[in-house]
Protein backbone atom coordinates (compact mmCIF):
# COMPACT_ATOMS: atom_id res chain seq x y z
CA UNK A 1 0.00 0.00 0.00
CA UNK A 2 1.16 3.44 -0.60
CA UNK A 3 2.45 6.07 1.89
CA UNK A 4 0.60 8.67 1.06
CA UNK A 5 -2.36 6.96 2.99
CA UNK A 6 -1.01 7.55 6.54
CA UNK A 7 -1.54 11.44 6.81
CA UNK A 8 -5.38 11.08 5.45
CA UNK A 9 -6.71 8.18 7.11
CA UNK A 10 -7.67 10.00 9.75
CA UNK A 11 -9.38 13.00 7.82
CA UNK A 12 -11.29 10.56 5.56
CA UNK A 13 -12.56 8.71 8.91
CA UNK A 14 -14.40 11.81 9.55
CA UNK A 15 -16.29 11.81 6.41
CA UNK A 16 -17.81 8.31 6.70
CA UNK A 17 -19.23 6.36 9.30
CA UNK A 18 -17.11 7.54 12.16
CA UNK A 19 -19.30 6.24 14.83
CA UNK A 20 -20.54 2.64 15.91
CA UNK A 21 -17.80 2.15 18.80
CA UNK A 22 -18.28 4.27 21.52
CA UNK A 23 -17.80 2.33 24.98
CA UNK A 24 -20.96 1.08 26.97
CA UNK A 25 -20.54 0.19 30.75
CA UNK A 26 -20.54 -3.54 31.36
CA UNK A 27 -20.26 -6.01 33.62
CA UNK A 28 -20.23 -10.04 33.65
CA UNK A 29 -21.73 -11.31 36.44
CA UNK A 30 -21.29 -14.96 37.10
CA UNK A 31 -18.56 -15.70 34.30
CA UNK A 32 -15.03 -16.53 35.57
CA UNK A 33 -12.39 -15.91 33.23
CA UNK A 34 -10.10 -19.18 32.56
CA UNK A 35 -6.73 -19.17 31.76
CA UNK A 36 -5.59 -19.74 27.48
CA UNK A 37 -3.42 -22.24 28.78
CA UNK A 38 -6.60 -24.32 29.83
CA UNK A 39 -8.53 -23.66 26.17
CA UNK A 40 -8.57 -26.91 25.01
CA UNK A 41 -8.92 -29.15 28.52
CA UNK A 42 -12.50 -28.38 28.44
CA UNK A 43 -12.64 -30.88 32.11
CA UNK A 44 -10.85 -27.61 34.24
CA UNK A 45 -14.20 -25.46 33.06
CA UNK A 46 -16.73 -28.09 32.63
CA UNK A 47 -20.34 -27.04 33.99
CA UNK A 48 -18.87 -23.95 34.91
CA UNK A 49 -19.92 -20.02 32.95
CA UNK A 50 -16.35 -18.95 32.13
CA UNK A 51 -15.18 -16.49 29.99
CA UNK A 52 -11.57 -16.94 27.69
CA UNK A 53 -9.86 -13.16 26.65
CA UNK A 54 -7.49 -12.46 23.65
CA UNK A 55 -7.76 -15.65 22.32
CA UNK A 56 -5.54 -15.76 19.23
CA UNK A 57 -7.13 -16.71 15.79
CA UNK A 58 -4.11 -15.44 14.05
CA UNK A 59 -0.93 -13.72 13.85
CA UNK A 60 -2.07 -10.23 13.59
CA UNK A 61 -2.19 -7.46 16.23
CA UNK A 62 -5.98 -7.09 15.97
CA UNK A 63 -6.79 -11.30 15.60
CA UNK A 64 -8.12 -12.01 18.98
CA UNK A 65 -11.61 -12.53 19.97
CA UNK A 66 -13.26 -13.07 23.28
CA UNK A 67 -15.74 -15.96 23.98
CA UNK A 68 -18.47 -16.25 26.64
CA UNK A 69 -19.77 -19.80 28.12
CA UNK A 70 -22.75 -20.22 29.51
CA UNK A 71 -23.05 -22.44 32.24
CA UNK A 72 -25.72 -24.56 30.30
CA UNK A 73 -23.72 -25.28 27.01
CA UNK A 74 -24.57 -28.34 25.28
CA UNK A 75 -22.74 -29.36 21.76
CA UNK A 76 -25.96 -30.71 20.62
CA UNK A 77 -27.71 -27.42 20.80
CA UNK A 78 -25.87 -24.45 22.01
CA UNK A 79 -25.27 -22.04 19.12
CA UNK A 80 -22.76 -18.83 18.73
CA UNK A 81 -23.26 -15.39 18.27
CA UNK A 82 -20.40 -13.14 16.78
CA UNK A 83 -20.06 -9.60 17.52
CA UNK A 84 -18.80 -7.46 15.45
CA UNK A 85 -17.63 -3.89 16.38
CA UNK A 86 -17.83 -0.43 14.55
CA UNK A 87 -15.28 2.63 13.85
CA UNK A 88 -15.74 2.84 9.54
CA UNK A 89 -13.55 0.17 8.99
CA UNK A 90 -10.38 1.98 10.20
CA UNK A 91 -11.22 2.45 13.85
CA UNK A 92 -13.14 0.79 17.02
CA UNK A 93 -12.08 -2.49 19.39
CA UNK A 94 -14.69 -5.51 20.83
CA UNK A 95 -13.78 -3.87 24.01
CA UNK A 96 -16.79 -1.02 22.90
CA UNK A 97 -19.15 -3.80 22.66
CA UNK A 98 -18.88 -5.03 26.24
CA UNK A 99 -21.97 -3.53 27.37
CA UNK A 100 -24.46 -5.33 24.61
CA UNK A 101 -22.66 -8.76 25.58
CA UNK A 102 -23.33 -8.35 29.15
CA UNK A 103 -26.81 -7.55 28.29
CA UNK A 104 -27.12 -9.98 26.08
CA UNK A 105 -25.77 -12.78 28.53
CA UNK A 106 -28.59 -11.75 30.68
CA UNK A 107 -31.08 -12.06 28.25
CA UNK A 108 -30.01 -15.10 26.18
CA UNK A 109 -28.29 -17.39 28.35
CA UNK A 110 -28.41 -20.42 26.21
CA UNK A 111 -26.05 -18.81 23.24
CA UNK A 112 -22.40 -18.56 23.84
CA UNK A 113 -21.01 -15.14 22.37
CA UNK A 114 -17.83 -14.34 20.53
CA UNK A 115 -16.74 -10.79 20.36
CA UNK A 116 -14.37 -10.39 17.76
CA UNK A 117 -11.48 -7.90 17.12
CA UNK A 118 -10.53 -7.56 12.80
CA UNK A 119 -7.64 -6.44 11.29
CA UNK A 120 -8.28 -2.79 11.18
CA UNK A 121 -6.96 -0.47 7.64
CA UNK A 122 -4.13 1.10 8.03
CA UNK A 123 -1.38 2.22 5.86
CA UNK A 124 0.20 -1.50 5.72
CA UNK A 125 -3.46 -3.42 5.30
CA UNK A 126 -6.63 -3.25 3.34
CA UNK A 127 -10.21 -3.21 5.35
CA UNK A 128 -11.59 -5.47 2.29
CA UNK A 129 -11.22 -8.76 1.92
CA UNK A 130 -8.78 -8.84 4.71
CA UNK A 131 -11.94 -8.03 7.03
CA UNK A 132 -13.90 -10.71 5.73
CA UNK A 133 -11.11 -13.10 5.64
CA UNK A 134 -10.98 -12.48 9.65
CA UNK A 135 -14.77 -13.64 10.66
CA UNK A 136 -14.27 -16.82 8.40
CA UNK A 137 -11.04 -17.37 10.53
CA UNK A 138 -12.83 -16.56 13.81
CA UNK A 139 -15.39 -18.83 12.82
CA UNK A 140 -13.05 -21.91 11.52
CA UNK A 141 -11.17 -21.48 15.22
CA UNK A 142 -14.24 -21.64 17.19
CA UNK A 143 -15.35 -24.57 14.97
CA UNK A 144 -11.92 -26.68 15.33
CA UNK A 145 -12.52 -25.83 19.33
CA UNK A 146 -16.04 -26.67 19.47
CA UNK A 147 -15.68 -30.43 21.50
CA UNK A 148 -13.83 -28.16 24.32
CA UNK A 149 -16.03 -25.25 23.88
CA UNK A 150 -19.13 -27.66 24.23
CA UNK A 151 -20.78 -25.79 21.30
CA UNK A 152 -22.71 -26.58 18.23
CA UNK A 153 -20.68 -25.20 15.46
CA UNK A 154 -23.86 -23.25 14.03
CA UNK A 155 -23.13 -19.23 13.91
CA UNK A 156 -25.54 -15.97 14.09
CA UNK A 157 -23.54 -12.32 13.67
CA UNK A 158 -24.10 -9.00 14.64
CA UNK A 159 -22.52 -6.03 13.35
CA UNK A 160 -22.98 -2.18 14.43
CA UNK A 161 -22.45 0.02 11.64
CA UNK A 162 -19.32 -0.70 9.56
CA UNK A 163 -19.31 -4.35 11.25
CA UNK A 164 -22.96 -4.27 9.88
CA UNK A 165 -21.51 -4.00 6.37
CA UNK A 166 -18.87 -6.50 7.52
CA UNK A 167 -21.29 -9.87 8.21
CA UNK A 168 -23.56 -9.10 5.41
CA UNK A 169 -21.16 -9.14 2.97
CA UNK A 170 -18.96 -12.29 4.55
CA UNK A 171 -22.81 -14.23 5.07
CA UNK A 172 -23.58 -14.18 1.39
CA UNK A 173 -20.05 -13.98 -0.43
CA UNK A 174 -17.92 -16.39 2.01
CA UNK A 175 -20.09 -18.23 3.90
CA UNK A 176 -20.51 -20.82 1.42
CA UNK A 177 -20.88 -24.07 4.09
CA UNK A 178 -23.75 -22.41 5.55
CA UNK A 179 -22.44 -22.03 9.25
CA UNK A 180 -23.85 -18.51 9.96
CA UNK A 181 -27.75 -18.63 10.31
CA UNK A 182 -28.51 -15.59 10.47
CA UNK A 183 -27.45 -11.66 10.28
CA UNK A 184 -28.18 -8.65 12.15
CA UNK A 185 -27.53 -5.54 10.62
CA UNK A 186 -27.35 -2.56 13.64
CA UNK A 187 -27.47 0.52 11.09
CA UNK A 188 -24.61 -0.98 8.50
CA UNK A 189 -24.39 0.55 5.27
CA UNK A 190 -25.60 -1.42 2.61
CA UNK A 191 -25.04 -0.19 -0.72
CA UNK A 192 -22.10 2.22 -1.63
CA UNK A 193 -23.80 2.91 -5.13
CA UNK A 194 -26.42 5.11 -2.79
CA UNK A 195 -26.06 8.65 -3.84
CA UNK A 196 -26.50 9.84 0.01
CA UNK A 197 -22.97 7.99 0.96
CA UNK A 198 -20.84 8.41 -2.12
CA UNK A 199 -21.86 12.35 -2.52
CA UNK A 200 -18.58 13.29 -0.46
CA UNK A 201 -15.97 14.48 -2.64
CA UNK A 202 -13.48 12.03 -0.98
CA UNK A 203 -15.96 9.16 -1.21
CA UNK A 204 -13.72 7.29 -4.05
CA UNK A 205 -10.90 8.51 -2.63
CA UNK A 206 -11.66 6.33 0.98
CA UNK A 207 -12.33 3.18 -0.88
CA UNK A 208 -8.93 3.35 -2.66
CA UNK A 209 -7.40 3.03 0.89
CA UNK A 210 -10.02 0.44 2.23
CA UNK A 211 -10.00 -1.38 -0.76
CA UNK A 212 -7.37 -4.03 -2.30
CA UNK A 213 -7.38 -3.57 -6.14
CA UNK A 214 -6.17 -6.63 -6.88
CA UNK A 215 -8.82 -8.37 -5.21
CA UNK A 216 -11.75 -5.98 -6.37
CA UNK A 217 -10.56 -4.33 -9.50
CA UNK A 218 -11.39 -0.66 -10.32
CA UNK A 219 -15.42 -0.05 -9.79
CA UNK A 220 -15.67 -2.10 -6.49
CA UNK A 221 -19.04 0.12 -5.25
CA UNK A 222 -21.80 -3.04 -6.47
CA UNK A 223 -19.08 -5.21 -5.49
CA UNK A 224 -18.94 -4.59 -2.05
CA UNK A 225 -22.39 -3.45 -1.40
CA UNK A 226 -24.71 -6.22 0.28
CA UNK A 227 -27.45 -5.11 -2.00
CA UNK A 228 -25.69 -6.29 -4.94
CA UNK A 229 -24.49 -9.59 -3.47
CA UNK A 230 -28.08 -11.92 -2.49
CA UNK A 231 -28.00 -15.17 -3.76
CA UNK A 232 -28.58 -18.93 -2.48
CA UNK A 233 -26.08 -18.57 0.68
CA UNK A 234 -27.83 -14.98 1.71
CA UNK A 235 -29.11 -16.20 5.21
CA UNK A 236 -32.68 -14.59 7.10
CA UNK A 237 -32.10 -11.09 8.42
CA UNK A 238 -32.28 -8.65 10.84
CA UNK A 239 -32.14 -4.45 9.73
CA UNK A 240 -32.27 -1.97 12.55
CA UNK A 241 -31.88 1.65 10.94
CA UNK A 242 -32.90 5.01 12.57
CA UNK A 243 -35.07 7.41 10.33
CA UNK A 244 -32.50 10.39 10.89
CA UNK A 245 -29.63 8.59 10.24
CA UNK A 246 -26.94 11.15 8.75
CA UNK A 247 -24.34 8.68 8.16
CA UNK A 248 -26.10 5.49 6.65
CA UNK A 249 -29.65 6.71 5.30
CA UNK A 250 -32.96 5.00 6.02
CA UNK A 251 -32.71 4.08 2.14
CA UNK A 252 -29.61 1.84 2.65
CA UNK A 253 -32.20 -0.27 4.95
CA UNK A 254 -35.37 -0.18 2.86
CA UNK A 255 -33.90 -0.67 -0.64
CA UNK A 256 -32.06 -3.64 1.17
CA UNK A 257 -35.07 -5.04 2.61
CA UNK A 258 -36.96 -4.94 -0.71
CA UNK A 259 -34.24 -6.70 -2.73
CA UNK A 260 -34.17 -9.39 0.05
CA UNK A 261 -37.91 -9.92 -0.02
CA UNK A 262 -37.91 -10.17 -3.79
CA UNK A 263 -35.31 -12.48 -3.64
CA UNK A 264 -37.27 -14.48 -1.33
CA UNK A 265 -35.03 -13.78 1.73
CA UNK A 266 -36.62 -13.64 5.07
CA UNK A 267 -35.81 -10.42 6.28
CA UNK A 268 -37.06 -8.19 9.30
CA UNK A 269 -36.69 -4.12 9.59
CA UNK A 270 -36.81 -1.99 12.28
CA UNK A 271 -37.26 1.67 11.90
CA UNK A 272 -36.31 3.57 14.74
CA UNK A 273 -37.07 7.55 15.30
CA UNK A 274 -33.62 8.28 15.52
CA UNK A 275 -30.16 8.87 14.33
CA UNK A 276 -27.28 6.36 13.99
CA UNK A 277 -26.93 3.33 16.27
CA UNK A 278 -24.44 5.24 18.37
CA UNK A 279 -27.49 7.66 19.88
CA UNK A 280 -30.14 4.89 20.39
CA UNK A 281 -32.00 5.33 23.59
CA UNK A 282 -31.99 3.01 26.47
CA UNK A 283 -35.73 1.90 25.33
CA UNK A 284 -34.64 1.03 21.78
CA UNK A 285 -31.55 -0.52 22.65
CA UNK A 286 -33.67 -2.74 24.61
CA UNK A 287 -36.31 -3.40 21.66
CA UNK A 288 -32.77 -3.95 19.77
CA UNK A 289 -32.13 -7.27 22.24
CA UNK A 290 -35.56 -8.47 21.99
CA UNK A 291 -35.62 -8.58 18.59
CA UNK A 292 -32.33 -10.51 18.41
CA UNK A 293 -34.04 -12.81 20.95
CA UNK A 294 -36.46 -13.50 18.50
CA UNK A 295 -34.11 -13.90 15.46
CA UNK A 296 -32.28 -16.83 17.98
CA UNK A 297 -35.34 -18.44 18.57
CA UNK A 298 -36.33 -19.12 14.99
CA UNK A 299 -32.78 -19.53 13.38
CA UNK A 300 -30.13 -20.96 16.02
CA UNK A 301 -32.95 -23.32 17.09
Amino acid sequence: MFNYKTPILYVLTALLLLTGFSPINSSFRGFEEISIADLENSATYMGRSVMFSDISYGDGEHQRYDIYLPVNRDQRKTKVLILLHGGSWMHGDKLNLNGMVSSMLERMPNVAIVNMNYTLASADNFAFPTQFLDIGKVIDHVTALSNSFDVMPEFGIIGRSSGGHLGLMYDSVFDTDDRVKFVTSLAGPTDFTDPYLNRADNFELLFDLLVDPEAYGTNPLETLSPIHNINIFTSPRLLIYGQDDKKVPMSNGLNYLDALQHAGVESHLLEFDAGHSNVWSEAQWNEVFNQIQKGISLYLK
